[in-house]
């Protein structure tokens, strides 16, 4: 099915980015996710080389977090998701190996994507004035339509040779991502355990990713099936 996707966007004030306040911040993050207390990632500047108005950036390689001087909270919060994530090795990215299937990846990217974009949402919520024009996007359709592994990998591998650096494959991932937020019937710290209790069951991002994304309603459907 081909649908009109749109992107929304976060509201929340802009702030200095300084420890004090980052702390600040980290604090609210890991109340909303149930976790216990982290120290404060280290904040670096963003390289000259990034593209301008991009929004701060964690860096699971490093550690850290990329950010201009100022920024709006709501991005520091979802990238101090991504940050939390790792810390309790629960940052699906993390864990897929550089040689295994490609999905594995993406479907990393979206478990991640979905556990930051969705606390984000549960604390920040949405502007109902920042929605983009109406778009579409054929990776979005396939994510969101629960199509067989294949047609998913057909349509990242139309995206060329290298999809992961093409802007139409993480606008795929924001889309399906924001979806995720505004259709899940749980708490942010639910969906954290979510992640514990799947990665525990499954090897695969793949299957990690459509255990935690299930809704009550989709359980009791399974449970009836099975009668």
């Amino acid at each position: 099915m081909t649908y009109k996707h749109t992107l929304r966007d976060h509201e929340s004030e802009e702030f200095a980015v300084v420890p004090s306040d980052v702390e600040k911040i980290l604090r609210a993050c890991e109340e909303t996710l149930g976790m216990e207390t982290h120290d404060v990632p280290r904040i670096v500047p963003r390289p000259e080389s990034s593209l301008v108005g991009l929004a701060s950036s964690y860096r699971p390689k490093k550690g850290w977090i990329e950010s201009e001087s100022f920024e709006y909270q709501h991005n520091m919060f979802h990238e101090l998701v991504h940050y939390l994530m790792h810390q309790e090795d629960l940052l699906m990215t993390e864990t897929v190996a550089d040689d295994g299937p490609f999905l594995n990846l993406v479907y990393a990217h979206l478990i991640d994507e979905t556990v930051a974009e969705f606390s984000t949402y549960s604390t920040c919520g949405y502007n109902p004035n920042l929605i983009s024009s109406p778009f579409e996007n054929k990776l979005a359709d396939a994510l969101i339509d629960n199509v067989s592994t294949e047609e998913v990998e057909d349509c990242v591998l139309k995206l060329g040779k290298s999809p992961f650096l093409n802007p139409d494959y993480w606008t795929a991932i924001r889309v399906v991502a924001i979806n995720n937020a505004t259709t899940l019937q749980v708490e942010p710290s639910e969906l954290v355990s979510r992640v514990i209790e799947a990665k525990e069951k499954y090897s695969s991002p793949i299957e990690i990713y459509h255990a935690i994304t299930k809704n009550p309603d989709d359980l009791q459907l399974e449970v009836l099936d099975d009668s």
